[in-house]
């Protein structure tokens, strides 16, 4: 009875601090549409899940500590990815995957986006998109994440 109520209370801390790890983030997102679902998990570095059921969307990133331009994923939990682009007030960066699976990036975009190729390809409805914000030209304290999905 005893090692059950440790293994519990050991469980429940871990859970405590997944959750409060999960909240602790350089950024806050705003969804358009109040029925995509956004959410944020630490593994290792940040990561974004989108879950979007209409397969058209957009959200706002805040970033609220100025000096973190770390490297984010970005998760489109979508059946296709015809394309993401990330928006800022100055610049536009865009990449897909067509309709043989492969990525589909302009050379001067990959400094600010990435894709593995063969993750592209297994088509498994979930797109890894990383995002560099230290690359954009200027320093930005928002920027603004859309996505399209080929069978919306």
């Amino acid at each position: 009875m005893r090692l059950k109520v440790v293994a519990t209370l050991a469980m429940l801390s871990f859970t405590l601090l997944a959750l409060v790890t999960i909240v602790n983030v350089p950024m806050e997102v705003t969804a358009q549409h109040e029925d995509d679902e956004l959410y944020f998990e630490k593994t290792p570095r940040t990561t974004l899940n989108v879950r979007c059921p209409t397969g058209v969307g957009s959200a706002t990133v805040a970033m609220v500590d100025k000096d973190s331009n770390n490297r984010f994923d970005v998760v489109l939990h979508l059946s296709a990815l015809e394309g993401f682009v990330v928006r800022t007030a100055n610049e536009v960066h865009r990449i897909g995957v067509n309709s043989e699976g492969h990525v589909v990036l302009d050379p001067a975009d990959s400094l600010v986006l990435h894709m593995n190729e063969l993750q592209a390809m297994e088509k498994a409805g979930k797109f890894r998109v990383t995002v560099n914000p230290a690359k954009f030209a200027e320093p930005v304290s928002g920027f603004q994440l859309e996505w399209v999905d080929y069978y919306r």
